[in-house]
C-alpha cells in the first residue's frame, strides 16, 4: 500500500515541477498560469472502483490507472498512443486532449467536431458523433447518441444517419435567439437546450428579444464605424418572451409548452422526469417574488397542473430544478432557503410537501448525486464556516448530514460509482491536495501541488473579521508587503466587489486574493478586501439586507473594514486607495463618494453608473423597477453625486461591453463635466466586460502605474 501510494506521489510530483520563477509584473501579468499551482488532474474510470492521474512518462503525458484497494498502479496509456491511434496529426505526440473515461476500459475524446470512443485494446478509436462547426450551441445526448445544434440560428438534430434535420425556421440574431441562456445567468441558466435522460427528447429555449428597444452597438474597427443590430433590456422597460420548445427525435414533430404569450414570466430550471414524458419548470414572475413549479406534458406540450408555489416578500431565486429521487420517481428533492438557509426538502410528484429534509444552519450549495444503495445523497455546503466549502453526505430517511470531505479550506470533490470521493482541495496554507476517501471511511492523500511562491518573499497574508453596523460578522483578508513593521505606516489598495451571488473572502490558496494583489504587495502595499452584506454563502437574511438600497449597507459595511484597519495603526490614512470591476467599479465610484475623506484615489473598471440603465433581471430582483423604488435608484445612482469625490479616479471602458453598457460611462462623464470634476478615463477598444489579451495586460500595467503614482509603495515611520 505505502509503496503503491508512494509511486504514485512521486509520478504526480513530476508534472508539478518547475523552476524558480521571476515574480515581476511582467510575469503576473503575460504568464500568470506560471505563477500558480498545478492541481492533480485525476478522474474516475467509469464503472471500476479506480481512478486515472495525469503523469509524465520521459517527455510524453501518461494516464496512469490506480486501484483503490492499493494494488499496483498500471500505466493505461500516453499521449504518444492517442496520437498513433487517431492517426492525426493535430493531436500532439507529447500533450494529451481532453478526455473522459466511457467504460472501464474506453475513453470519451471531443476533437476537431468529432466525438471518439477508443477502446484501448483496440488499434483505431471509433468515430461516434460529428459536431457541427460554428454551432453557437450544442447539446449531446446521453451516451453520444445524437446532438442538437444552433446553426445560423435555428436549432438542428442529427438523424440516426448522421445528417442533420432542421426543427424551427425563424431565428434571427438579436431578435429570436433559440438555445441561448434566456434571462442570462439567473436562476443559475448556463444554456439553453436539455436532453431528457433516455437521449429522446430535447427541450430549448425561445427568446423573442422583439419586444427589447434596440441598442446601437458600434464596430468602430471598420472604416467607416458600422452598427452592429442588438437589443438590451434595461430596467423597467419590456424584456423578451420565452417559450421552450419539446422536439422529439424520433420522429422530428416539435411542440411547445402550453403558455400565455402575454405572460411576462421567467422560465427558470427545465428539467425532465426520470422517463421524459413530463417535464418540470419553475415559472417565476416579473417581479421575482413568487413562483409556481409546474408540470407539463412532453409529448403535447399540455400544461398538466401547478405542484406548488413559493413567494418571498423580497425575491424568490429557484437555481436547481426537483432531484428525482432514483429508489421512488414519485418523490424529488428541491432547494429552497425557506427556513433562512438553503435546504432541501422531500415532495411528492403531486406537489405535496413531505418533509425539511435538511436542517443546517448554512447555505448547501449544489447538488452531488446519489449513493450507491439510494439511500443517500450528496450536496455541497460551507459548513459552519463560510470561507470553507465541503462535500456532505444525508441520509434520505432521516436528514442526518455527514461530513465527507475533511480539513480546512475548500474542496472540489468527484464521487464515484462506488461512493469512493476524491478531492482537490485547497487552503490558505495548502495550494493543493489530492484526497482518497474511501466509502470504508478511510483517508489516503495521494498528492500535493507545489506552490510556485513558496520560496520567494512576498509578504504574508491573513483573515480578519470585523462588524456590521447591525453587529453581523464580516470577513476579510489582508495582505501585507515582505519585512512588514508594524511600527510603520503602509498604503493601502483595497479591492472590492461586494454585488449579489460573489464572494471573495475564502480559505484558498491566496486567501482569495488574485495574483496582481499579490505582487502590489510585493512591492510594498498592503490589500485588503471584505466581503460585505449582501454577499453569498451566509443565508436569505444576510443575502436580501440590501434589498430595494443598493450600495447602502455595503459602503457602511467597506467603511467599517477600513477603519478597523486603521485602527490597529500600520494604515497610512492619506494613501488608500480602491479598486473594482463591474459591480467592484459600481463600488468603487460609490466608496469615493460617500466616503470621499477615506480614499487618495480609485480605479473603477465598467462600473454600473445608473442602476436604470442595467438589465431588468438582475436589477428588478434586487431594486425592483424605478417606478416602483423611486427613492432606492436615486441613492443607489453614482450620477448626481458625483460633486462628492475628492479622490482621483480612473474610469475604465471597454468600448463594447453588453453587460454594462459604455452608457453608463458616457453618462457619467458628462455629469462630471457638467460638475466641473476632473477625472482620468481610459476605453478599451472592441472589447466586451471582460477584457482579453494585450488589452488586459495593458489595464493591470495603466493601473499599477496609477496606484504607485498616487500612493507609492513606501512604508514611512509614524
Amino acid at each position: 500500500m505505502h509503496r503503491t501510494l508512494a509511486v504514485l506521489a512521486l509520478l504526480a510530483a513530476t508534472a508539478d515541477a518547475r523552476a524558480q520563477i521571476d515574480f515581476t509584473l511582467d510575469r503576473v501579468v503575460t504568464n500568470p498560469r506560471s505563477c500558480v499551482p498545478i492541481p492533480a488532474r485525476a478522474q474516475w474510470i467509469t464503472g471500476a472502483e479506480a481512478f486515472s492521474v495525469l503523469t509524465m512518462n520521459g517527455d510524453e503525458q501518461a494516464v496512469l490507472r490506480v486501484p483503490v484497494d492499493g494494488t499496483q498502479p498500471q500505466q493505461a496509456f500516453d499521449s504518444g498512443d492517442v496520437h498513433a491511434a487517431f492517426g492525426l496529426d493535430s493531436i500532439s505526440k507529447t500533450r494529451l486532449p481532453t478526455f473522459g473515461w466511457h467504460t472501464s476500459n474506453s475513453i470519451r475524446v471531443e476533437h476537431e467536431n468529432t466525438v471518439y470512443h477508443w477502446n484501448l485494446s483496440e488499434a483505431e478509436p471509433k468515430r461516434v458523433l460529428s459536431l457541427v462547426d460554428g454551432a453557437t450551441a450544442t447539446a449531446i445526448a446521453p451516451s453520444d447518441a445524437r446532438a442538437a445544434f444552433v446553426v445560423h440560428d435555428d436549432v438542428h438534430i442529427t438523424n440516426e444517419d448522421g445528417g442533420l434535420r432542421r426543427i424551427t425556421w425563424d431565428g434571427a440574431p438579436e431578435d429570436i435567439v433559440y438555445g441561448g441562456a434566456a434571462h442570462r445567468a439567473e436562476f443559475g441558466i448556463q444554456d439553453g437546450m436539455w436532453w431528457d435522460q433516455t437521449g429522446r427528447r430535447l427541450a430549448f429555449s425561445r427568446e423573442d428579444m422583439r419586444p427589447i428597444a434596440i441598442f446601437p452597438y458600434v464596430e468602430y474597427g471598420a472604416q467607416p464605424a458600422e452598427r452592429k443590430h442588438g437589443r438590451y433590456p434595461m430596467a423597467g422597460q419590456p424584456h423578451s418572451r420565452v417559450s421552450i420548445g419539446i422536439v422529439d427525435s424520433r420522429d422530428g414533430s416539435l411542440r411547445y409548452l402550453e403558455h400565455d404569450a402575454d405572460a411576462d414570466l421567467y422560465w427558470t430550471n427545465v428539467t425532465f422526469s426520470p422517463s421524459g414524458d413530463r417535464v418540470y419548470v419553475a415559472l417565476v414572475n416579473r417581479g421575482q417574488d413568487h413562483m409556481q413549479l409546474v408540470e407539463f406534458d412532453s409529448t403535447t406540450g399540455k400544461r398538466n397542473r401547478v405542484l406548488f408555489t413559493a413567494s418571498d416578500a423580497r425575491w424568490i431565486e429557484p437555481e436547481f430544478g426537483p432531484v428525482f429521487l432514483p429508489n421512488d420517481p414519485q418523490k424529488f428533492l428541491w432547494f429552497s432557503p425557506r427556513d433562512g438557509y438553503r435546504n432541501l426538502y422531500v415532495y411528492g410528484i403531486d406537489g405535496s410537501l413531505e418533509r425539511q429534509l435538511t436542517k443546517a444552519e448554512f447555505d448547501l450549495g449544489s447538488f452531488g448525486g446519489f449513493t450507491r444503495d439510494k439511500t443517500a445523497c450528496y450536496a455541497t455546503g460551507t459548513g459552519p464556516n463560510p470561507l470553507e466549502m465541503h462535500l456532505w453526505r444525508i441520509d434520505l430517511e432521516s436528514g442526518a448530514m455527514t461530513q465527507v470531505s475533511q480539513g480546512r479550506g475548500r474542496h472540489s470533490c468527484m464521487i464515484s460509482d462506488h461512493d469512493h470521493v476524491l478531492s482537490n482541495s485547497q487552503s490558505a496554507v495548502d495550494p493543493g491536495t489530492l484526497n482518497l476517501w474511501t466509502n470504508d471511511g478511510k483517508t489516503r492523500v495521494l498528492n500535493k501541488s507545489k506552490d510556485p511562491l513558496a520560496d520567494l518573499d512576498i509578504g504574508t497574508q491573513e483573515f480578519f473579521e470585523v462588524a456590521a453596523s447591525d453587529g453581523t460578522t464580516l470577513h476579510g483578508y489582508l495582505l501585507k508587503p515582505p519585512g512588514f513593521d508594524p511600527a510603520k505606516r503602509y498604503p493601502l489598495m483595497h479591492y472590492v466587489y461586494g454585488g449579489p451571488h460573489s464572494q471573495l473572502v475564502t480559505d484558498t490558496w491566496g486567501g482569495g486574493a488574485r495574483l496582481w494583489q499579490r505582487w502590489l504587495a510585493s512591492q510594498g502595499f498592503l490589500v485588503s478586501c471584505v466581503d460585505n452584506r449582501g454577499t453569498n454563502n451566509r443565508g436569505i437574511a444576510f443575502a436580501q439586507s440590501i434589498f430595494r438600497r443598493l450600495s447602502v449597507l455595503e459602503v457602511q459595511d467597506q467603511v467599517a473594514a477600513i477603519d478597523a484597519l486603521i485602527e490597529r495603526g500600520f494604515v497610512d490614512e492619506s494613501r488608500i486607495g480602491v479598486h473594482g470591476w463591474s459591480y467592484g467599479g459600481y463600488m468603487t465610484i460609490r466608496l469615493m463618494q460617500e466616503a470621499a475623506d477615506k480614499f487618495a484615489c480609485g480605479v473603477a473598471g465598467a462600473p454600473v453608473t445608473d442602476w436604470s440603465r442595467y438589465e431588468t433581471g438582475y436589477t428588478e430582483r434586487y431594486m425592483d423597477t424605478p417606478e416602483e423604488n423611486p427613492r432606492g435608484y436615486e441613492l443607489a445612482s453614482c450620477l448626481d453625486k458625483v460633486g462628492k469625490i475628492r479622490g482621483r479616479l480612473l474610469l475604465i471602458t471597454p468600448s463594447d461591453d453588453h453587460t454594462v453598457m459604455p452608457s453608463h460611462s458616457v453618462a457619467f462623464l458628462q455629469k462630471c463635466i457638467d460638475e466641473s470634476v476632473l477625472i482620468d478615463h481610459m476605453s478599451y477598444p472592441m472589447q466586451q466586460h471582460g477584457l482579453r489579451g494585450k488589452h488586459r495586460q495593458h489595464f493591470y500595467r495603466l493601473m499599477t502605474r496609477f496606484f504607485q503614482e498616487r500612493l507609492g509603495g513606501t512604508p514611512v515611520s509614524r
